[in-house]
């Protein structure tokens, strides 16, 4: 049986490393994007032992809380509400290059984070809605409005940019 978990443990850590360092490129430096990934693998193979099921929603509840403490690290006096605030609102978080990705990304970065988390996690990390309710911490009529909302301050924001897909978050 432990070895059926571990190979489920190993397979999960090996898939979900490049969406983790997607996820956290743009939500904070370079420089810390990799510590973060570390930090959140360590925290969920800690954890895991305690979760029956949802190790997905599990490990994404883990990510955002991750940026949520590195936010308080780097701004203890600006209060952070995740509900209302985009990493944006805390400065630039990561080197822009005047392309077609980065026009995506300082879209989505105006996003308050829990829609940029629910928007991510749904269409580019593929998370069902059940796991990204149970990731972010919100209920699954708030995470359906979270994306709709989303999606349609993404489309006004790139509506200039009619080459340019939300869909496009993958290729990061």
């Amino acid at each position: 049986m432990n070895q059926d978990r571990d190979r489920t443990l190993e397979s999960l850590i090996k898939t979900e490393w490049p969406r983790l360092r997607r996820f956290f490129r743009t939500k904070a430096p370079e420089s810390e994007t990799l510590d973060l990934v570390q930090q959140t693998m360590l925290a969920f193979v800690e954890g895991n032992a305690r979760v029956a099921g949802g190790e997905r929603a599990y490990l994404w509840g883990i990510a955002r809380k991750q940026v949520l403490k590195l936010y308080e690290r780097h701004r203890p006096s600006v209060p952070f509400d995740s509900s209302a605030h985009g990493a944006m609102d805390l400065g630039p978080t990561f080197s822009s290059r005047l392309d077609r990705r980065t026009r995506l990304l300082r879209a989505l970065l105006t996003l308050p984070f829990d829609q940029q988390v629910a928007f991510e996690l749904r269409h580019g990390e593929e998370l069902s809605l059940e796991e990204v309710a149970e990731a972010v911490g919100v209920s699954l009529a708030t995470v359906k409005r979270y994306l709709a909302d989303a999606q349609a301050k993404l489309r006004a924001q790139l509506a200039d940019d009619a080459d340019l897909a939300p869909g496009e978050y993958r290729a990061l």
